[in-house]
């Protein structure tokens, strides 16, 4: 199916046969739709996932691996006061998340835990499934290790059926100094993860050399090991010829020896991949169902700007398995021309995933407001979200231009206040130039908002802003909008209208001037800014919502599964 843009953009028709088709299937199969979602950067994964659940399928996501908080399901959904002081490793057990529970659909921790376990829900092994569960939970930091139940037998079980399968198991690894790190090596794990594997042993009574020794017993000896490495060999060549053949224009070449570093989990993709329907991979995770010799749909985000024509193994695989995919769905409008030369005309532009019939407590809005107001001596307040990064060689966000336009703003007599998240590599030197400006007193800086909090302090200010670099936007846009909040944003708006049939109401700013100009036409007309919020959410409901990016996906799975 060719690269459809906004004349294709589903209606309520296209969005009922989605529908539709997710009823005949369910009657048919009896059971609904099942998808697999692997790899979960800023949470598309996990917010694709939960739309296409409301809509009727069923979904799990496999985040292995990866645990930075704004790839968590708490940072969607639950509103917490202060988010965990460590971003790349939270630990959600010390924070007051009210009632919030995380889904047992949403799956983190180290990939072979992560697929054991979803081997044991699909196969029906609940008590299997319940009690890595927990481990993921100690993983991930959902729980703490204290809390894990006493069940040597089953433990032990666990650990000879399914973790000794991990992504070095083939590899001998001697018994060393730390028998932990053995041991970890052998269950593919990361060193998060090294207290799991103590309480583990504990349990099941057992010191982590006996544990060593056994798993080497359990991995099925040398025969074993030795012809799955001759199955991943014959899968690997054909890859890595695939490549040659896919890429003759490229000095580069992939090898065998790069694409064996993705099979040694190949059986237990195999035994996974096979529960579902339909697989979906993000970012560079194609590879995966690629090598498993399973059809899959790639996800870009940001994924094809660079990274499938560096001359590197994540590049020519990420290259490779967007090619070879059965079709891809593209977020950004800047990456639709790099999508064509991987995937020719097998791509569809979708909209980011994000629930957007969210509900903003308004009254806590309006408090927050007053609140900054005072404490920043501004009658204009200003929520800059963005991550911190203007210098080079990551200078991807332009956050001086409108820091530059800030300072000018209240050296000008200005009142504006500004709302700063504190994160990127640069943001000491932001905080030096409203120093050195002598602004540091009428900006707040606050840590990265979960999106409860983050919709909150969208209403409470007047404007947000976001990036003046690439042209394109992402989720600080679409998640403004979704509560009716105004957006100050370099778009490039020929490039916005390849993929959408009107551009998004932005105030539209690349320079300090620009900025400055807008955000004093902003003050003096109150009423027209109210209008362009409002215009705003207008532009989400018609072209962002939720509804339509899951029937843009659905209608793409159907056509596979019909040999269309």
């Amino acid at each position: 199916m060719g690269a459809q843009l906004h004349e294709s953009e589903l209606t309520v028709g296209g969005m009922a046969d989605a529908a539709a088709f997710l009823d005949t299937f369910r009657r048919r199969h009896g059971r609904p739709l099942r998808v697999l979602h692997i790899g979960n950067v800023a949470n598309n994964a996990y917010n694709n996932a939960k739309l296409m659940r409301k809509a009727g399928a069923e979904c799990d996501v496999l985040c292995y691996n990866y645990y930075h908080i704004m790839g968590c399901p708490e940072w969607e959904d639950a509103d917490f006061e202060a988010a965990p002081s460590d971003q790349f490793h939270p630990q959600w057990s010390d924070v007051d998340l009210g009632a919030y529970q995380r889904p047992q659909w949403f799956v983190q921790g180290p990939i072979a835990f992560c697929m054991a376990y979803l081997i044991a829900k699909l196969e029906g092994n609940k008590a299997r499934a319940d009690i890595l569960w927990r481990v993921l939970g100690i993983c991930n930091g959902t729980m703490r290790a204290e809390w894990f139940p006493r069940d040597p037998e089953l433990l032990w079980a666990l650990i000879v059926a399914h973790w000794a399968r991990a992504k070095d198991f083939y590899r001998r690894v001697a018994i060393s100094n730390d028998p932990w790190l053995a041991i970890r090596r052998r269950m593919g794990i990361e060193e998060r993860a090294r207290p799991t594997v103590k309480v583990l042993a504990a349990h099941a009574t057992m010191g982590a050399v006996t544990v060593v020794r056994a798993l080497d017993r359990v991995l099925g000896g040398k025969d074993r090991m030795r012809a799955m490495e001759m199955r991943v060999g014959r899968r690997a060549k054909e890859l890595a010829d695939a490549f040659a053949h896919e890429f003759p224009e490229r000095g580069d070449r992939l090898t065998v020896k790069e694409l064996l570093e993705y099979g040694s989990l190949s059986d237990l993709w195999s035994r996974l991949l096979s529960h579902y329907d339909i697989v979906q991979a993000y970012a560079t995770d194609a590879i995966f169902p690629l090598v498993a010799g399973k059809p899959y749909f790639a996800f870009e985000h940001g994924t094809l700007r660079e990274i499938p024509f560096n001359p590197d193994p994540v590049g020519r695989t990420t290259a490779l398995s967007y090619r070879l995919a059965q079709h891809v769905f593209v977020t950004n409008a800047d990456c639709m021309g790099k999508a064509r030369q991987l995937a020719g005309e097998r791509i569809t532009f979708i909209n980011h995933p994000y629930d957007d019939d969210q509900e903003v407590d308004v009254v806590a809005a309006e408090r927050l407001r007053r609140e900054l107001g005072e404490r920043l001596d501004a009658d204009f307040l200003i929520f800059f979200p963005t991550r911190h990064n203007w210098r080079p060689p990551n200078a991807e966000k332009a956050n001086d231009v409108l820091l530059r336009a800030f300072c000018r703003l209240r050296a000008g007599g200005k009142r504006v206040g500004l709302v700063c998240c504190d994160w990127g590599a640069d943001a000491p030197e932001s905080k030096r130039i409203l120093a050195e400006n002598d602004c540091g007193a009428h900006v707040s800086w606050v840590q990265p908002l979960g999106m409860v909090r983050f919709g909150r302090m969208a209403k409470a200010c007047d404007i947000v802003a976001d990036q003046f670099v690439f042209g394109a936007f992402g989720g600080i846009l679409f998640k403004a909008f979704a509560v009716g909040a105004p957006v100050l944003t370099y778009l490039d708006e020929s490039a916005v209208l390849r993929v959408y049939p009107e551009c998004p109401p932005v105030l539209n700013c690349r320079t300090e001037d620009e900025i400055v100009r807008a955000v004093e036409a902003a003050i003096a007309s109150p009423g027209e800014l109210r209008a362009r919020a409002r215009a705003s959410k207008a532009w989400m409901d018609k072209h962002h919502h939720a509804s339509l990016t899951v029937a843009k996906q659905i209608e793409q799975y159907r056509r596979f599964l019909e040999g269309e």
